[in-house]
């Protein structure tokens, strides 16, 4: 009996030595910094303003040159993924976990559409990589010609839609989570205080002046892209009658994004399509006088776009367009 005593607690102090010695190694695991000194936390992050939903992200997980960046759910995909911290004092955009790569444009030159990836940040040219970033601006400038940023290519903010080379003037605004060069300051999602509310949405407000007569029942898709973001295609009406000398105000549920220095609805440009009532059919012709936009906190729109033409079913008008 004493044997089976002190064999059983010779192995009861094995047992108490190896759960000590686990908790000591994960205890040491845990205290262990993950990420290097420049590297900031994994909620940094490069949102859209006009989507804060929407963040670049790798497209591939791996870390390998050339993986390209493109717009995402912030919240979709690994953090690794979506996680890069500007400083501004190289210029750089960082992996956060690996901080050795930064984002660069693929070729040489300014030519629009030229991808954005993942490179070492040791390769290439500064012109290739190096960015200037201002909260109140919220544009991602190549800091080598500050006529060309980063943004997401042609319209819109689907996901999969590609980072690319874009004029400044055309370039959505951003907001880049977490500290520059400081590792200890901490970014709001939102940098600027003069933002749009919650409340602003899209109200257009649509004259049809025609005395013959402005068509029924048609259904009318459109497009507007404003000075620093576009709505994407919506339906205008749908199979709704529009009258001559008729003035509809349509709250169209789209909200004006928040960000800096925004007017939110000074049209650049706009197409419009007539689909018909069912199907194309040219009858559903539409006469158009004007447009305007407003946000929805304000009464009144202040500069009407004169259009004075018609649309028939199957047709579409656009203007602005190059």
């Amino acid at each position: 009996m004493n044997t089976m005593k002190s064999s059983t607690t010779s192995t009861n102090v094995k047992i108490l030595r190896a759960s000590a010695l686990c908790a000591l190694i994960a205890g040491a695991l845990l205290s262990f910094p993950l990420l290097s000194a420049n590297a900031q936390t994994t909620t940094d992050q490069i949102r859209l303003n006009r989507d804060i939903g929407k963040c670049w992200h790798k497209k591939d997980p791996w870390m390998d040159n050339g993986n390209i960046i493109h717009l995402w759910d912030c919240d979709g995909g690994p953090v690794v993924n979506r996680a890069f911290f500007y400083d501004p004092s190289t210029g750089y955009i960082r992996s956060t976990t690996s901080p050795s790569k930064c984002l660069h444009k693929r070729t040489p030159g300014w030519q629009l559409g030229d991808i954005i990836n993942l490179w070492d940040c040791a390769a290439g040219d500064d012109e290739m990589k190096t960015f200037d970033y201002d909260d109140n601006d919220g544009r991602v400038m190549f800091r080598s010609n500050p006529e060309f940023c980063a943004g997401v290519r042609f319209i819109g903010k689907d996901n999969g839609k590609p980072i690319v080379v874009k004029q400044c003037k055309f370039a959505e605004s951003y907001s880049i989570r977490g500290s520059k060069s400081n590792s200890a300051a901490v970014q709001g999602s939102v940098p600027c205080s003069n933002v749009r509310l919650a409340s602003e949405t899209l109200v257009l407000e649509v004259k049809t002046g025609n005395p013959q007569g402005a068509g029924s029942s048609a259904t009318m898709r459109i497009r507007i892209v404003f000075d620093d973001w576009d709505t994407g295609v919506f339906t205008l009406n749908n199979n709704r009658s529009f009258y001559a000398d008729g003035d509809d105000v349509i709250k169209t549920g789209i909200e004006i994004p928040g960000g800096c220095n925004r007017k939110g609805t000074n049209m650049k440009s706009m197409v419009i399509e007539n689909t018909g009532s069912s199907g194309i059919f040219s009858a559903n012709a539409w006469f158009l006088e004007s447009i305007c936009a407003r946000s929805s906190t304000e009464s009144f729109c202040g500069d009407p776009l004169t259009i004075n033409r018609w649309i028939n079913g199957g047709g579409r008008i656009t203007w602005g367009l190059k």
